[in-house]
């Protein structure tokens, strides 16, 4: 069987991928490879209608972190904070995809620990 995630998965972070920091509600803060789209557009039909809207998205292997994130934690992408604004959403290939928002004042002025580089 082919493992998707060390093949396709790693090659695509390694192309497309930047510098992410994760900031579990849990443990100390660590630096991930993610694609960030901040402009990403979701296509949906909903009562015969066709409604699409613009969302952030951030998509992480799920093996280069420590844990499936939960709704609220925090990520630092380009020097912004993002929170988790939904359930993270696991595919069966080892990929996840998180919706975000940008964090609120309160949760921008939580001291930060420096981040620990997975491998």
């Amino acid at each position: 069987m082919i493992d998707f995630d060390a093949t396709t998965l790693a090659a695509a972070q390694a192309a497309f991928g930047e510098q992410v920091t994760y900031l579990p509600a849990a443990g100390p803060p660590v630096t991930v490879s993610g694609i960030f789209d901040d402009c990403w557009r979701d296509q949906k039909f909903q009562d015969g209608l066709e409604v699409i809207t613009t969302r952030t998205v951030l998509n992480v292997r799920l093996s280069t972190l420590p844990g499936l994130p939960g709704q609220n934690e925090l990520f630092r992408i380009r020097g912004r904070l993002y929170a988790l604004a939904e359930p993270a959403e696991p595919d069966t290939d080892g990929d996840v995809r998180l919706y975000l928002r940008l964090a609120s004042d309160a949760q921008a002025a939580i001291p930060l620990a420096p981040a620990v580089p997975t491998a």
